[in-house]
């Protein structure tokens, strides 16, 4: 046990105890094993003085001899290693120690005040480090724990020097709704950034992300033609200049995701590799030639298994490892005059291949010449009888409505996405078949609604919550627009309407500041409100000044909890949008004072300084009243009982349907039991788990609670809470161990953690 974390420190902080003083700010501490399941597997003392580490840590830190497919090599964990990591920089608290070891461990840093965020943009987005701020606790233990899994010839990379992470709550300025960005080839010492997107799912979205993202630049540096052009020739990857992205597969089943299959060989690579260290057995299902060449050409022998603290046996005499249907056949109708909305009749005959069954849907995503996007999404037809010749066969059908407002022309899709009741996957690209779907329309428009500048209001009341009688802060946010095209949205009835016309997003930044007259430029470039918070998300309405009249005014509400943090709030950005699918986006970021950015790529205008308003906290013992709103912050993550999460499998509820039209029969169901709570006071709300079938397909749900859609939790926040998570096993789902892989908990106040239950076990050749 001792040399397992010995070894631990010497690998993270160098050699004890004069690097490690110096890299890790390490002190003198007593380290206790103990038998009990921790969470984080680490607990430190106040002070600091006394750390305990759960025995299961230490089990397989230490390399032992291991044979794998009669290769001699060894075994062990880096689960001591990424305990290490969270003392030392006291879970991400201490930026300045998980900065040393990004450096030392992986050849990156976090601080780009040498080089200065405008000269490190010139050649990509041209924006200063007012879009950016410092990553958050959490976000850092992420990025150093997915960074450490990677085999060590793999922990530096050529031309990755700076690691940024975007202002909270807005879009990529080119790219949107993204999650992350590397630039591999702009300059010798180039960067990554990372969104909000990166880290709003569970903590499996984001390590996923920081290995593919490190993973282009290997692609776009390190690796040569030789390398390119063999793993081309996997997925029988083709250039094709008429494609969006140039490149083009016919191959429909050997991809870890419908990303990697429908973009490029560096995106596949990418996700094949995020996969190979995080989720092995689903890359070794989807293709054992890419796995094959992983194992012999990147990874230099080096394979990773999981091993789960939970699991549960899946018996099915009908398990199924098929692939869903291929599709033999696609017809599509558009019916409209110019000036009408038209009637889309869209029909694909699936060929289910010998032992399929449960064919459960068709997901199309559409695209403009130039802008809007529309789904498509196919269901069985019922009653439907396949002609002779195409016996065994299914028939999918949508019929849908698209706007006349729809920009004229041609509108394509890239992908067909075929799933079936096993979330068993198939991607086939749309150039295999004849998609013609042509909208003639002569009202078609490109031009999104406008923000009108210098419009936005942000006003801060309070309203007792209805069933608690707590009283909550309500934030209400206004805007002006103009429409300049289509319609806004959400005012044209009709399917391919969008929900709302507008959406923001609503932060805050801690302040000592008793006003609302903005923040110090350290205030703003902190990593938000505190605790592990991001920003919250409000749909709202628009109406126009009159009928007739192209202005009005949007409004969009926010109810947070009693619990929220103290400081300063402001909308992060707002985006509006049509019937059309148009949308345009108003960032605000504090600039310095005479400082106009940025607005110069992307869709959106020139940042406005945002407007704040100081949410304080409650004093004295004073509770928040609907005339003087304040809060009383929880800063603590809610906590899960390791010990308490169990699994098993039970017979199908009585309730359940028998085999149904287009699906199939239920085996049974998992239950997932644990405890939770929230000592903080908010109280746990959404909570999010993942079980991994033998594939290494992920099965995300949501647990269903008392509290799960309530603003304020009510009854005991922090008693003990029973929960379980319910997954439906239909038949046919693979047989063989399924691993409980982590659970996320959410409170009220926003904080989350997530509790990983799956170890990771590295393989290295001798």
């Amino acid at each position: 046990d001792a040399l397992g974390l010995l070894d631990a420190f010497e690998t993270v902080c160098g050699k004890v105890p004069a690097e490690a003083a110096k890299d890790c700010a390490l002190t003198h501490a007593t380290w206790t094993a103990s038998d009990a399941m921790i969470p984080d597997d680490v607990i430190v003392a106040p002070g600091g003085g006394k750390v305990t580490v759960s025995r299961l840590a230490l089990a397989h830190s230490v390399r032992s001899k291991a044979t794998m497919d009669g290769v001699t090599g060894t075994v062990r964990s880096k689960r001591l290693q990424h305990g290490v990591m969270r003392v030392v920089t006291d879970w991400g608290h201490k930026p300045e120690v998980a900065d040393k070891i990004l450096n030392r461990m992986f050849g990156a840093t976090l601080n780009v005040s040498g080089v200065g965020m405008t000269k490190l943009t010139e050649a990509t987005t041209i924006e200063d480090g007012e879009r950016f701020m410092t990553f958050k606790p959490r976000e850092l233990m992420l990025m150093l724990e997915a960074w450490s899994d990677m085999p060590q010839h793999m922990h530096k990379v050529d031309g990755l020097r700076y690691v940024t992470r975007r202002q909270q709550g807005i879009n990529h300025p080119l790219y949107g709704r993204t999650t992350a960005v590397s630039w591999p080839t702009n300059m010798d010492e180039s960067y990554q950034e990372y969104m909000d997107y990166s880290f709003n799912d569970d903590s499996y979205t984001a390590r996923h992300l920081f290995i593919h993202e490190k993973t282009h630049f290997f692609w776009g540096r390190q690796w040569d033609k030789k390398v390119k052009h063999q793993w081309e020739a996997l997925s029988k990857w083709e250039r094709e200049e008429d494609t969006a992205g140039g490149w083009l597969t016919k191959r429909a089943t050997p991809f870890v995701s419908g990303y990697g299959s429908r973009n490029s060989p560096d995106e596949d690579m990418a996700e094949s590799m995020a996969a190979y260290v995080l989720h092995p057995n689903l890359l070794q299902a989807r293709s054992q030639s890419k796995y094959k060449f992983f194992v012999g050409t990147m990874m230099q022998g080096v394979r990773y298994m999981e091993k789960p603290d939970v699991s549960f046996e899946v018996k099915d005499a009908k398990s199924s490892y098929r692939l869903p249907a291929t599709v033999r056949d696609v017809s599509i109708s558009v019916v409209g005059g110019p000036k009408e909305d038209k009637a889309v009749t869209v029909k694909m005959l699936l060929d289910p291949g010998e032992g399929w069954h449960s064919p459960q849907h068709v997901e199309v995503s559409l695209s403009g010449p130039s802008s809007g996007y529309h789904t498509l999404k196919l269901s069985p037809k019922k009653g439907w009888s396949p002609p002779k010749g195409s016996e065994g066969t299914v028939l999918f059908e949508a019929h849908d409505t698209m706007s006349r407002y729809y920009e004229n022309g041609f509108w394509s899709a890239k992908q067909i996405k075929v799933t079936d009741d096993l979330s068993n996957t198939r991607w086939m690209m749309v150039d295999q078949y004849s998609w013609r779907l042509y909208l003639n329309n002569a009202l078609g428009t490109q031009w999104a609604p406008r923000y009108l500048p210098q419009t936005l209001a942000l006003n801060l009341t309070a309203e007792a919550d209805p069933s608690t009688g707590a009283v909550a802060p309500v934030f209400t946010a206004t805007a002006r627009f103009q429409q300049t095209g289509a319609p806004l949205g959400g005012s044209v009835v009709g399917k391919d309407a969008p929900k709302t016309p507008i959406w923001m997003r609503l932060a805050a930044h801690r302040t000592e500041s008793p006003s609302s007259q903005g923040l110090t430029a350290a205030e703003w470039a902190s990593n938000g409100a505190g605790g592990s918070t991001y920003p919250v998300y409000g749909e709202g309405e628009c109406v126009k000044d009159t009928a007739w009249a192209t202005d009005g005014t949007c409004t969009v509400t926010f109810k947070l909890a009693p619990s929220h943090p103290a400081g300063q709030y402001y909308v992060t950005m707002l985006s509006l949008g049509d019937v059309a699918g148009n949308e345009r986006w108003q960032f605000f970021t504090q600039q310095p004072k005479g400082v106009v950015c940025c607005g110069r790529v992307g869709n959106q205008g020139d940042d406005e300084e945002p407007t704040f308003v100081r949410l304080a906290e409650c004093k004295g013992g004073a509770k928040p009243t609907v005339a003087k709103p304040c809060v009383m912050p929880d800063t603590q993550d809610p906590e899960l009982d390791v010990a308490s999460v169990t699994a098993a499998v039970v017979p199908a509820p009585a309730s359940a349907p028998a085999t149904a039209a287009g699906k199939a029969a239920l085996l049974g169901q998992a239950v997932v039991k644990f405890r939770a709570r929230d000592v903080g006071g908010s109280g746990v709300g959404t909570i999010v788990y993942r079980v991994m079938d033998p594939q290494g397909y992920s099965h995300q749900g949501y647990v269903q609670h008392g509290n799960s859609d309530t603003t304020v939790f009510k009854g005991d926040p922090a008693a003990w809470g029973e929960f379980e998570a319910h997954l439906d096993l239909p038949e046919g789902s693979p047989a063989g161990e399924w691993k409980v892989e982590s659970i996320q908990l959410h409170d009220k106040a926003g904080n989350r953690r997530n509790f990983q239950l799956i170890e990771l076990l590295v393989f290295e050749p001798l």
